[in-house]
């Protein structure tokens, strides 16, 4: 299970007070390979390979579609829980952003799971956002993540005695 993010924004959808979480395998891997293909390579500290490699062969670059699929297929496939590609569509639209439509076949379930992307959002030209609204609601569940996520464990002093 994973956190469940918004399809327009991106951001941790949060219902009644509460942080919402995926239901299936294949919610998860959805989620997981839009992150993957909106990541630029270099940005995740934790794992500076992880993503794709924007800056250093995309943007910028005069680069042909076939060699820009070629590089969004790669990671697609590397993905833990992708069995295959079944269908890819992409296109380079008149603006030059790059857009595609693909199905995989999950190895969990061996289900189809659709995925749309639009390079727009991860390159932060993307203006269609409504102005979030940051209410109550968000902010206690903001604060109880940021709680749950830096707990501060006490000094363990040697021979199980911890040091509170």
């Amino acid at each position: 299970m994973d956190l469940v993010l918004s399809d327009a924004r991106h951001d941790i959808v949060i219902e009644d007070g509460d942080f919402k979480l995926t239901e299936t395998t294949c919610e998860s891997l959805r989620q997981r390979l839009i992150i993957k293909l909106l990541t630029f390579a270099g940005e995740w500290y934790l794992n500076l390979n992880e993503g794709i490699p924007y800056y250093q062969s995309i943007l910028g670059k005069p680069r042909a579609k076939e060699t820009i699929d070629i590089i969004f297929k790669n990671a697609i496939l590397n993905t833990p829980d992708v069995l295959e590609i079944t269908e890819f569509v992409s296109e380079i639209t008149k603006d030059r952003f790059y857009k595609l439509k693909f199905k995989v076949r999950s190895i969990c379930t061996n289900e189809i799971i659709p995925v749309e992307l639009d390079t727009r959002k991860a390159t932060g030209a993307y203006e269609e956002f409504d102005e979030f609204d940051y209410n109550d609601l968000w902010w206690d569940a903001s604060n109880r993540l940021w709680n749950t996520a830096n707990v501060v464990f006490p000094e363990f002093i040697g021979d199980d005695v911890w040091q509170v």
